[in-house]
């Protein structure tokens, strides 16, 4: 996907197909925390506190961190033939990078001296003989990276100065317990299905009627969760570019990244059905979140809801 640098553009970042130019750029890049991470606040606290906590802290998490790089990179078997050279590019940098993070956290345990830091933007910053390392896992969905240096740390700290956290429940991307659904037809007896008198899906036939449903129900979901996280960016006074957003759809995969402002600052989603969508859908799709965000009510109709098959078959 050509690197656009526009106000908001947004750039897949695909997990089974991460090419070194995208890790080279996601790397140059910072990443915007509308919520401060746990990892992030533990990490606020200890870095003025002792050189051991601090440094056990440090090396912990750059542990974390290299076990899922590790774990992603086993999934891949080289000897494969029919791997293919996207795939190929992204285990060689990924694997570079693991070793990185590798070095780095020996350089870490060996007793070097080293920096932890809270980025404006909320990435752990660990810098150690001149390596920098932003604390992330391979994928968007790594939350759990933070869970287990948490539960690690604690393990061997007095962790009493630890508040605990309140459960954010999102009100723009919860699943309502009663949905309100039905299958609709248009003029030329086109079948739609209906979510919430809001989001219709319009579908070629009735075939596989019960998939076409799950797919429209998690398309839903990322269309919240898209809408919900431009409403935390534009709260927090960072200017959306919709135009140039339009010109094209990302390119389809697991992770997003949503690059704000001139590409040096970005949001990651899991928005994995959307990258589907054909160009003119993904058009109406902004229309309407850029609608949403300072009205509601408005219906949002995908006219070519077959295209995001494929995507829902890759995630069964």
């Amino acid at each position: 996907m050509p690197l656009l640098f526009v106000s908001l553009l947004l750039l897949m970042v695909v997990n089974d197909a991460f090419s070194a130019t995208q890790i080279k750029q996601v790397e140059l890049a910072k990443e915007v925390h509308l919520k401060k991470s746990s990892l992030a606040r533990m990490a606020e606290h200890l870095k003025t506190q002792e050189d051991l906590l601090k440094r056990d802290f440090a090396n912990i998490t750059l542990l974390a961190m290299l076990r899922k790089y590790v774990e992603e990179l086993d999934k891949i078997n080289l000897e494969d033939k029919q791997l293919t050279p996207k795939v190929s590019r992204w285990y060689r940098a990924t694997n570079e990078y693991a070793e990185r993070v590798a070095l780095a956290q020996q350089y870490i345990e060996s007793g070097l001296p080293f920096s932890l830091n809270v980025t404006r933007e909320g990435w752990v910053l660990i810098v150690v003989e001149g390596i920098p390392m932003i604390v992330s896992g391979p994928k968007a969905s790594d939350a759990n990276i933070a869970r287990t240096v948490k539960t690690e740390y604690c393990r061997y700290h007095d962790c009493s100065w630890l508040k605990p956290e309140k459960i954010l429940v999102q009100e723009n991307t919860r699943l309502d317990i009663v949905k309100q659904e039905t299958w609709i037809f248009d003029q030329r007896l086109t079948p739609a299905f209906e979510i919430d008198r809001q989001f219709q899906f319009v579908f070629k036939s009735f075939k596989q009627k019960k998939f076409k449903q799950a797919v429209a129900y998690k398309a839903t979901d990322e269309i919240k969760l898209f809408l919900a996280e431009l409403k935390r960016a534009q709260l927090s006074g960072y200017f959306i570019n919709w135009q140039l957003m339009s010109q094209e759809v990302p390119a389809a995969g697991v992770d997003q990244t949503v690059f704000l402002n001139t590409g040096d600052l970005y949001l990651r989603l899991a928005l994995p059905l959307l990258g589907h969508l054909t160009l003119s859908d993904w058009q109406r799709l902004l229309d309407w979140l850029k609608w949403s965000l300072s009205a509601d009510g408005t219906k949002l109709v995908i006219q070519h809801a077959d295209s995001l098959l494929s995507g829902g078959r890759l995630q069964e």
